[in-house]
């Protein structure tokens, strides 16, 4: 009996899935139990109730315990948690911040429209909305290049 390379590769893979998987599934499980122990839960309680008192202060009213960003259209977001948003929550209170009229936003889209015109150079749209509390009225300007 002859062994390619190509089943040994195979074997040695699913070897490889059999032996870790359970490796992987206890870490994993071990987390979730870490982070649902009484003293995790009062923690990221604590965490939320100073993120909200710190969104009230700088206006940002309505917002539910999911939110990781200040302005979320932003294109220079580097929160990866919440702990990030809460430290950047903190140095723009401390900085008596005030959120500029215009936010500049970059979303990629990836809907086929007819309004563009794939031939031309410049296909750049640029959207802006002024900024606004929940519950008014948005205005949108959109400005194509």
């Amino acid at each position: 009996m002859k062994i390619d390379k190509d089943d040994l590769y195979i074997y040695g893979f699913i070897s490889g899935l059999i032996i870790c998987s359970p490796l992987i599934s206890v870490y994993y499980g071990t987390k979730w139990i870490y982070n649902h122990t009484p003293q995790k839960v009062k923690e990221k309680k604590e965490r939320d109730l100073k993120i909200h008192e710190l969104e009230e202060k700088l206006g940002l009213i309505g917002r539910d315990n999911k939110a990781l960003y200040y302005d979320p259209h932003y294109y220079r977001n580097r929160n990866k948690n919440r702990n990030d948003y809460l430290v950047d929550l903190k140095k723009k209170v401390d900085c008596n911040y005030n959120s500029p009229d215009i936010i500049t936003v970059i979303v990629e889209s990836t809907f086929d429209s007819s309004i563009f015109d794939k031939d031309s150079e410049c296909s750049t749209l640029i959207i802006m909305y002024p900024k606004r509390k929940i519950g008014e009225p948005t205005f949108i300007l959109a400005l194509m290049f």
